[in-house]
């Protein structure tokens, strides 16, 4: 506070602050080891899919390290915060709510948006993703856990700017009614997949071409 005595001047209390923040990083990385593999597997166990513990974690990590240089930070932020249930649905806290894209038989879960029927729809038409048809493998392609053989890098990209869209409307419109039609959910979730790309030439890169007629939205 201006006017309150200090025994230091302006410049030495600056002098200590430089290096402050690069020491204590260095002590705490020395002393708390990162583990993310067993992190990963505890939180990825929660989902129902086909595929054993160990298989999820290294696919998990492996499709990461790809995202890096495919997607923005806040992608990959979705993402994480998806693999960790960390979505703020009714389900969560509880609650019994419907889903808020429209699904007539789906509810306010996490577990439910992984196979949700109008997220699977929205990115086979507009970003022309492979549907597929049981429910662990809707699952297994919606958090990116299928094999790298699978998937170019188009593909990983465009499935990862799914997930962000549909963790992006969510955030906006979950205390919200549900959409009230189809093209409405399919007309938000394009919105948030171009501002999810928005200023990384390469998620953009992956979106050209792949927009169909809007007439196909509701065909």
């Amino acid at each position: 506070m201006r006017g309150t005595s200090s025994p230091f001047s302006r410049q030495q209390r600056r002098h200590p602050a430089r290096g402050l923040q690069a020491a204590c990083r260095r002590r705490l990385a020395s002393r708390l080891a990162a583990v993310p593999e067993a992190r990963l597997r505890r939180k990825l166990g929660i989902w129902s899919m086909d595929l054993f513990p160990r298989v999820r974690v290294a696919r998990g990590l492996a499709v990461l390290t790809r995202l890096r240089r495919l997607v923005p930070p806040r992608v990959i932020a979705a993402i994480l915060r998806t693999w960790y249930n960390g979505w703020c649905t009714a389900r969560r806290f509880q609650q019994r709510a419907p889903c808020l894209f429209g699904c007539q038989h789906g509810e306010d879960s996490v577990h439910h948006y992984a196979r949700c029927r109008c997220l699977a729809t929205f990115g086979e038409r507009r970003l022309r993703l492979r549907r597929s048809s049981s429910p662990a493998a809707l699952t297994r392609n919606f958090l990116l856990l299928d094999p790298a053989a699978d998937m170019d890098d188009a593909t990983v990209t465009r499935r990862a700017l799914l997930v962000a869209a549909a963790y992006r409307v969510h955030c906006r419109c979950r205390c919200l009614a549900p959409f009230a039609s189809e093209l409405a959910a399919f007309q938000a979730l394009e919105q948030a997949t171009k501002e999810s790309a928005m200023g990384h030439a390469r998620a953009a890169r992956a979106l050209d071409l792949r927009w169909l007629p809007r007439r196909a939205d509701v065909a």
